[in-house]
């Protein structure tokens, strides 16, 4: 049976700069999400819903 498979990428330079810019654009939206739900907790003291994070990110 196998359990795990390790694979290795050797991307291009273009490729390295997309992927570098699709993990910056992700933290972002993390740390922005993560922010939102944490002020949205410390004022009404519940957490906020995923939808309404959704449609304030985007």
């Amino acid at each position: 049976m196998i359990l795990a498979k390790k694979v290795r990428l050797i991307p291009t330079p273009e490729q390295e700069q997309v992927l570098r810019n699709h993990a910056g654009a992700a933290r972002f939206a993390y740390n922005y999400c993560k922010r939102m739900s944490d002020r949205y907790y410390k004022l009404f003291g519940k957490s906020v819903s995923q939808l309404a994070l959704q449609k304030r990110f985007t």
